[in-house]
């Protein structure tokens, strides 16, 4: 079928997975990207061949502005991102804090 290697994919993953602390692969999987997507809007490439590459660590959310009423200044941060490339091309896909998948 080709396509970059399952090494390749989780080299090429890991310079996406920019994180504060330790990242630690986690599972490196081949499929449909409507397999790992979760709940985002692909634009109908659910049947794209990609690698979905898990990794654990600390990866910090967005910030609220502070001293605003209501709201907590930062969220507790991500222990999980998923990163998907292509299958093909190992171009990047998607990133998702956390990974809808382990």
């Amino acid at each position: 079928m080709g396509g970059i290697s399952k090494d390749n994919a989780t080299t090429l993953a890991l310079k996406y997975a920019s994180s504060g602390g330790d990242v630690k692969l986690v599972s490196v999987q081949a499929g449909r990207l409507s397999r790992f997507k979760g709940d985002t809007n692909t634009n109908g490439q659910d049947n794209q061949w990609v690698w979905a590459v898990a990794f654990s660590g600390s990866w910090s959310g967005s910030c609220a502005p502070p001293n605003v009423p209501g709201t907590n200044s930062c969220p507790p941060p991500a222990t999980s991102e998923l990163v998907v490339l292509d299958y093909f091309s190992g171009d990047l896909v998607l990133i998702k804090t956390p990974s809808p998948v382990q």
